[in-house]
């Protein structure tokens, strides 16, 4: 049976359980061309070496559109054009001004600084949900704690952060394999995009006149060796920053829970506090939120046995490298001492992700807050409610009854 990735990876069973097809992949085909033109690399050294090679650019949306039947739809030829000025696909040296801009938001020092006010939010969001001892981890817990947090950084009013929140999860469809997404489907994130960067520059129009203490205000003003955002730079980075700095935590928290809660880990966990650190880079490996990411060719690259021409498209597996049996030991098995962590769940090299030390520290507030708060977590439907996408692997309902762990003795 011939193989076709980027289309098979979409079916129902694979959405419930990629691993098993990557596995496949890495056995029977771990370099293949899809039947719509890219070529896909399944095992870790080739992942790796597509995230670093000098000659993989990340600018591949006009690559991709030529590929598509539908590429020349007007909404559809907006939409790759729109996307062009967003950072993940901006290769140096326009990537390195851009990201140095940034960059200074998302050092560990200054995420450190913001931990106090994650943890406010983890207690209230945690609160609320244990009282009613049945609720949902994705509605209640998962997606209000990084849009919270991601929108009080950005200064976005908290009326409009639901209907950003419904923008970004159009938008993800996206990234289920651009180039063999549903025509349907590519409106829908076309008509979302163009609605959240209408938004965004609005906003920073007025925060360019009006600067208020938050980081969309600072971006705007900043001046970086004489160099300042424009608004439509800015709206573009303050767009992925939104998109980016909620979309992977919700799934980090929500893979990670239920990967704990299917593993029969959280009682370890209990009594193993000092191993959160390592257990949250497994988690991170075990089942990573982004699975898949995509590079064209500016020069010949050769990856393995394979050599991709100049112009190609080829995809990475980031899901399946973090499962390679070569790289690690028993790599379908969850194990929270696993060390060193080497997995690629942000990438690695120029683009590794701006916001990974922001989302780990939201995973593992909150999920360190909600096993120790508990004694007991039960999943109220046997099987999960997966997203229908093969690139950003995540929850879309995880409905749980929590018993509450009882309080600790007070010393006499």
């Amino acid at each position: 049976m011939s193989l076709s990735p980027l289309t098979d990876l979409r079916r129902p069973e694979n959405l419930l359980d990629p691993y098993s097809y990557y596995a496949r992949l890495r056995r029977d085909a771990p370099i293949v061309r899809d039947p719509s033109g890219p070529w896909v690399f399944s095992r870790y050294q080739d992942v790796l070496a597509l995230l670093v090679h000098p000659n993989a650019s990340v600018n591949r949306l006009e690559a991709a559109r030529r590929l598509r039947p539908d590429g020349d739809n007007p909404e559809i030829a907006e939409l790759f054009a729109s996307l062009t000025t967003q950072l993940i696909f901006i290769d140096p040296p326009a990537h390195t001004r851009l990201r140095a801009l940034v960059t200074k938001a998302f050092t560990p020092a200054v995420v450190r600084e913001m931990s106090a006010k994650i943890q406010d939010v983890v207690d209230q969001l945690l609160r609320h949900a244990l009282e009613r001892e049945q609720f949902d981890v994705i509605a209640d817990l998962a997606i209000p704690l990084p849009i919270t947090i991601i929108c009080d950084l950005l200064g976005i009013p908290s009326e409009d952060r639901m209907r950003m929140k419904a923008w970004c999860a159009d938008i993800a469809r996206f990234f289920s394999g651009f180039v063999t997404l549903p025509t349907q489907d590519m409106l829908v994130v076309a008509r979302a995009s163009r609605a959240l960067r209408t938004f965004i520059e609005e906003l920073a129009t007025e925060r360019l006149q009006r600067p208020g203490d938050d980081l969309l205000s600072r971006l705007l003003h900043v001046d970086d060796a004489g160099h300042r955002l424009s608004i439509d730079e800015a709206g573009a980075m303050v767009g992925l920053l939104v998109f980016a700095g909620h979309e992977t935590t919700t799934n980090l928290i929500g893979n990670g829970l239920l990967a704990l809660v299917q593993s029969d880990c959280m009682d370890w966990l209990r009594t193993h506090p000092a191993a959160w650190p390592t257990a949250v880079e497994e988690l991170l490996r075990y089942d990573a939120p982004v699975q898949m990411f995509a590079r064209v060719a500016v020069a010949e690259m050769k990856i393995g046995d394979c050599v991709v021409a100049p112009g190609e498209l080829a995809y990475g597996l980031l899901g399946s490298a973090n499962r390679d049996e070569t790289k690690f030991n028993k790599p379908d098995r969850l194990d929270l001492t696993r060390a060193p962590a080497q997995h690629m769940a942000f990438g690695r090299g120029t683009h590794f992700c701006v916001g990974a030390a922001l989302a780990r520290l939201e995973g593992s507030l909150l999920l360190r807050a909600l096993v120790e708060r508990t004694q007991s977590i039960e999943l109220l439907h046997a099987a999960p409610a997966w997203a229908g996408n093969a690139g950003l692997r995540g929850l879309t309902a995880f409905p749980v009854r929590a018993r509450c762990a009882p309080p600790a003795p007070q010393r006499a």
